[in-house]
C-alpha cells in the first residue's frame, strides 16, 4: 500500500493481484473443505490477507470494488437461464 486518501490505504495493481489471487485461494481451501456454495451473507464476511479484511461481495451492488483497489473484487455468478445466451468475455 503505497498512498492514503482519506485515511484509507490505495494498494499498488501488483498488490491488488495478489489480493485477487489470495481470495482465489480463500475459495479453493473452502472447496477443499467441501464447501463450494457461499451465502451473501459468508461473501459479505470475506477473509483476511495480510492485515486486510475483504469483503467479496457488496449489499446492494451486483459487482463489488473495494474502496482500496482500483479494479473490481467480484465473485457472485448467477445460475443460467435456460433458452438465454450468457457470455462474458475476459479482458
Amino acid at each position: 500500500m503505497r498512498e492514503a486518501i482519506v485515511d484509507r490505504e490505495i494498494f499498488t495493481p501488483e498488490e491488488e493481484r495478489d489480493a485477487h489471487f489470495a481470495a482465489m485461494q480463500w475459495f479453493e481451501s473452502q472447496q477443499m473443505n467441501g464447501h463450494e456454495l457461499f451465502t451473501h451473507k459468508e461473501l459479505m464476511d470475506g477473509f483476511s490477507w495480510h492485515g486486510h479484511h475483504f469483503r467479496l461481495t457488496h449489499q446492494s451492488q451486483g459487482i463489488w470494488k473495494p474502496q482500496e483497489f482500483k479494479a473490481a473484487l467480484t465473485f457472485k455468478t448467477a445460475a443460467p437461464t435456460p433458452g438465454k445466451k450468457h457470455h462474458t468475455p475476459i479482458g
